[in-house]
């Protein structure tokens, strides 16, 4: 997206994404933008385009997502005036139900809260090697950090203050213990895949892979390859000490489990996260 583009719109209500959203994204026309709105103020039907406006510094502190996400300022047009303007983040997919599953995993996790970007529609557009995609459209947040950014930033060689390296841990903790307990596998939980906003409460991101599960040993999976992400996701050294990766990631995780999960599952989890303390240097270093 390197300029400003005009597009026409069309929308729907939250109701009708509950069923047959995939063969609506389908039928989506090239170049056409699909909002999902219940406010009649900001699409009714005299509103017939939007506009996009890329916006780059949004992508400030994200560069292990840019590739695949764009940023832009979503602007709703009336007939000679701008009804509402919302920064948008822009993330692209191959096929149009792992677009349905990730705007639906969205707005089930946020039931409970608000701790992923809010979906708010979807556009069908051409990338820069003219695939055809259709994009999930969220809204934009200013102030949330991914952890790998806190974590490491620019200093690859520089050992982490102590400090960011518990915020860092800490986040991942609370993140699995909300997917978990909605019994929700991410599929891709690493260090660069886990991000907080200004209050410093989890945003879970990347949403691609979440599944809905109840095999403990997958549950034991998200926390395993978060493990080995802190030495191997881009980096040689330096990364948290195996007290400190017990002590704020497995500790947490590990004193809520009874919490999370049905009796049945509970002890299976406990040695799970026995194993991985056992095990951590191995672990973080992919001889496990």
């Amino acid at each position: 997206m390197g300029e400003i583009s005009r597009v026409p719109l069309l929308s729907i209500n939250p109701e009708q994404t509950t069923k047959g959203l995939t063969p609506r994204l389908q039928q989506l026309p090239m170049d056409h933008l699909l909002l999902v709105s219940d406010n009649h103020e900001t699409v009714d039907s005299s509103t017939t385009a939007a506009m996009l406006n890329p916006r780059e510094d949004y992508e400030t502190g994200r560069d292990n997502s840019v590739q695949k996400v764009h940023f832009a300022d979503l602007s709703v047009l009336g007939d000679n005036e701008i009804l509402s303007t919302q920064p948008v983040a822009i993330k692209p997919f191959d096929v149009e139900w792992l677009a349905t599953r990730d705007y639906r995993t969205a707005i089930k996790l946020n039931e409970g809260g608000h701790v992923t970007f809010e979906p708010i529609g979807f556009l069908r557009k051409e990338d820069g090697q003219g695939r055809n995609k259709i994009c999930t459209i969220t809204k934009f947040e200013q102030g949330v950090t991914s952890c790998d950014n806190i974590l490491w930033g620019n200093n690859e060689r520089q050992r982490p203050a102590d400090s960011s390296i518990s915020l860092t841990l800490g986040i991942a903790a609370q993140s699995l213990i909300m997917l978990h307990d909605r019994g929700l596998h991410h599929g891709d939980f690493q260090v660069k895949n886990t991000a907080y906003d200004i209050t410093q409460q989890p945003r879970i991101i990347d949403l691609t892979s979440v599944k809905k599960q109840n095999d403990p040993y997958k549950f034991g999976e998200d926390l395993s390859l978060y493990l080995s992400s802190l030495s191997r996701y881009g980096k040689q050294t330096p990364y948290p000490t195996e007290e400190q990766v017990e002590d704020l990631f497995l500790r947490p995780y590990h004193d809520q489990i009874d919490n999370i999960f049905p009796h049945s599952k509970r002890q299976t989890m406990r040695k799970i996260i026995a194993c991985l303390a056992i095990n951590i240097n191995d672990v973080m270093n992919d001889h496990y």
